[in-house]
């Protein structure tokens, strides 16, 4: 028996209406379906009200890693927690989906909020650059049905097992200045420069990666909307990026838009290698084990 701790961090006077309305839906078909994961599990909320962010979501990791304090004295430890921002649409399989996994670490994929029609509007997930260290490049293109890597992402929608949080130290997030020393928040010149210095995510993926093995892997079949003035959404992504590309070739060219664009911009299928090893057991048997090939 697992049990799973779903975090919801609060950190503005209201919550939308829809947020509630879908997250009541996926938790339904949750239960429902909870029977065709490959374990069985108990479930809390735990909702948490703690401003800023960086502060709010220390709590809830702490809460992970300690266990929150439940009826008669007992304590509830969670051996997987699902973390997800009050600021979106929750698909109705989005929940199951993430637990079927089974993995480490698991995201589901958002898009960024954007005041300004001409502003980029990309995924929050993104790849670290190779020409500058300390700085990201969002990824603006992604395999549709299979899962893939990528360096740093929001924490909007994220399943992500203890064993992640007992490798990795306090504060477990926090707000970092960004490397080129600007607190720039125009869309454009963060696509272009990396992210902009007030995020709390970015210090966490970067122990993630440091102080352990574990990929961070997106399932590009969970997809949240991003409630603002607007749902951002799927489908406002798919009418933007073709145009964007088209903006981007006439300023470029096809070759220099080419060499740009597959280098920082495309998240490739995660790959592993299945390995045959001879059984111990019956004849003819074979046992099969996974190998991280990337």
């Amino acid at each position: 028996m697992k049990k799973v701790i779903i975090f919801l961090p609060l950190a503005k006077a209201s919550v939308d209406r829809d947020f509630f309305e879908t997250y009541s839906q996926a938790k339904t078909y949750l239960m429902a379906k909870m029977e065709d994961l490959p374990f069985k599990f108990q479930i809390l909320e735990y909702y948490c009200h703690t401003f800023p962010i960086d502060a709010n979501r220390n709590e809830c990791a702490a809460r992970f890693v300690e266990g929150v304090p439940i009826a008669n004295g007992g304590v509830f430890r969670a051996d997987i927690s699902i973390w997800l921002d009050t600021d979106h649409t929750i698909p109705m399989d989005s929940l199951f989906t993430l637990l079927k996994h089974d993995r480490p670490v698991m995201l589901g994929v958002y898009y960024l909020k954007v005041s300004k029609p001409d502003h980029p509007f990309y995924p929050v997930l993104f790849r670290a650059r190779k020409d500058k260290e300390g700085l990201y490049k969002a990824v603006m293109e992604f395999p549709q049905d299979k899962l893939f890597q990528v360096d740093m992402a929001g924490m909007g929608c994220a399943c992500i097992k203890r064993e992640v949080f007992e490798k990795l130290e306090m504060p477990y997030f926090k707000y970092m200045r960004h490397p080129m020393g600007s607190s720039n928040t125009e869309s454009q010149w963060k696509n272009e420069s990396g992210i902009d210095d007030v995020s709390e995510d970015v210090w966490f993926w970067k122990q993630v990666r440091e102080k352990t093995s574990y990929p961070i892997l997106v399932d590009p079949n969970v997809q949240l909307g991003h409630i603002g003035k607007m749902i951002f959404d799927k489908n406002m992504y798919k009418g933007w990026i073709n145009q964007y590309k088209a903006r981007l070739l006439q300023e470029f060219g096809e070759d220099e838009f080419n060499k740009r664009w597959n280098e920082m911009a495309v998240a490739e299928p995660y790959k592993e290698l299945i390995l045959h090893e001879p059984s111990k057991g019956f004849k003819g048997q074979r046992r099969t084990s996974k190998v991280n090939t990337a």
